[in-house]
């Protein structure tokens, strides 16, 4: 989906879109979000998520097992949007994003290279098996749950939570 020479209104109403290649989204372009959310689901190979700047109101759930997920650029998501994490590998590409609520689910495995720092406004992690697979700083100054599933966190990473871990 290529919104790269769009500089108009994307507003997503409560449909889901669901993308199989690349998502990029368009310099000057504004968006926002009725529901729904856009749904990142290839099974091979690595896709790419540009911003080009935008903060992003959507919804975004990535769910493709055995799929690679790359962000592009840097991330910013707009409160009360959820960065879903279900199944497949997501690159944050060594660079720093600042998500609404990053959210853990449904998939047996999720893997994330963070890579720099990721902020997230809260987590919320009800199962599956989330795994570092780089030096991370993950904060959150809100809460931690963690509903079900395992979190490995390796020595070389650090968790900050500001408010409360459950």
């Amino acid at each position: 989906l290529d919104f790269t020479s769009f500089s108009g209104a994307y507003n997503q109403q409560t449909n889901n879109i669901v993308v199989y290649g690349n998502l990029a989204f368009g310099i000057g372009m504004s968006g926002s979000s009725a529901g729904g959310y856009i749904a990142m689901s290839a099974t091979s190979g690595t896709r790419t998520v540009t911003t080009n700047g935008l903060a992003i109101q959507n919804n975004i759930r990535f769910n493709g097992l055995g799929g690679t997920f790359q962000l592009a650029d840097s991330f910013t998501q707009v409160y009360p949007a959820l960065f879903t994490i279900a199944n497949g590998t997501v690159d944050f590409n060594n660079q720093t994003y600042s998500i609404a609520i990053l959210e853990f689910v449904d998939g047996t495995k999720s893997y994330i290279n963070y890579g720099a720092a990721l902020t997230a406004a809260s987590i919320l992690h009800t199962s599956g098996t989330v795994t570092n697979s780089s030096t991370a700083v993950i904060t959150t100054p809100g809460s931690y749950t963690l509903v079900a599933g395992v979190v490995n966190i390796d020595n070389s990473s650090t968790l900050s939570v500001g408010s409360s871990i459950s």
